[in-house]
């Protein structure tokens, strides 16, 4: 699984059907790294009710940012001051649906798609949260 930040998806309309301009996005993976991802989104932040380093995970390859998950009273999404530490702040309620929302990944027949990791409108964030086996959307 790689994360990667793109901070600029309007870069000459080369980008459609983004909500956002801004993205990052959990790709290149297939569905035994989901269910790692999973299990570790479940252990930590659900049942420890800890923060998740993402860019610390065996499995995951930080390709040009560090990723947080923090439990947070509200839903906030990812924010970032520089552009290269991305703290993703969501109510423990989010990460519950984040983990259901994970669940087809998990299928050894998974046939690929995207899902968005939160609603985007529901966030203050200007930043998008893409999980995608291909890294499209």
């Amino acid at each position: 699984m790689k994360v990667d930040y793109l901070p600029d998806l309007m870069d000459g309309g080369k980008y459609e059907q983004v909500v956002s301009e801004k993205l990052v996005r959990l790709y290149d993976f297939d569905h035994r790294e989901a269910i790692k991802f999973r299990q570790a989104l479940q252990e930590t932040i659900v049942d420890k009710q800890s923060p998740l380093d993402v860019t610390l995970l065996p499995f995951v390859d930080a390709i040009n940012c560090k990723l947080i998950f923090a439990i947070s009273d509200e839903d906030k999404g990812v924010e970032t001051e520089d552009g290269f530490l991305l703290i993703c702040g969501l109510t423990i309620k989010a990460y519950k649906n984040m983990i259901y929302l994970l669940e087809p990944f998990c299928e050894v027949n998974d046939r690929g798609g995207y899902q968005w990791l939160y609603e985007p409108y529901d966030v203050e964030s200007d930043i998008d949260l893409l999980l995608s086996p291909g890294g499209t959307w």
